[in-house]
C-alpha cells in the first residue's frame, strides 16, 4: 500500500513539475502574411506603402520593441501594444524614393 501511495505521489508531483515547465516556456511567435513585397516600377520622388499583417502564433503575448529601414528612405511603423497569442497586428511600412 505504501508503495502504491509513493508512487502515486510521485506522478503526481511530476505532473505538476511538467505542468510549472510549460508555464516557464510560454513565448510568442510571430508569422507573417508575407514577409517580401515588390512595390513594382517606382518612379524617383514617388511614395509607396504597404502593411505586412502578422499573427502572434506562440503562447505569451508578443511585443515588437523595434522596427526599422536600411536607410531614412524607408519608415516602419507598428502598434506598441503587446499582441495577445491568437491576434494579429500590422507593420505599416512608407518607402519615400526622392
Amino acid at each position: 500500500m505504501k508503495k502504491v501511495l509513493f508512487t502515486l505521489l510521485a506522478f503526481g508531483m511530476l505532473q505538476i513539475a511538467a505542468a510549472q515547465e510549460l508555464t516557464l516556456t510560454a513565448e510568442p511567435k510571430i508569422e507573417f502574411e508575407e514577409t517580401l513585397y515588390n512595390f513594382g516600377k517606382v518612379t524617383q520622388g514617388d511614395t509607396v506603402e504597404h502593411t505586412f499583417k502578422f499573427q502572434n502564433i506562440g503562447s505569451a503575448p508578443l511585443k515588437i520593441l523595434s522596427a526599422r529601414g536600411s536607410c531614412g528612405c524607408t519608415v516602419p511603423k507598428y502598434s506598441r501594444d503587446p499582441v495577445a497569442p491568437g491576434d494579429s497586428g500590422e507593420v505599416f511600412v512608407r518607402f519615400r524614393s526622392a
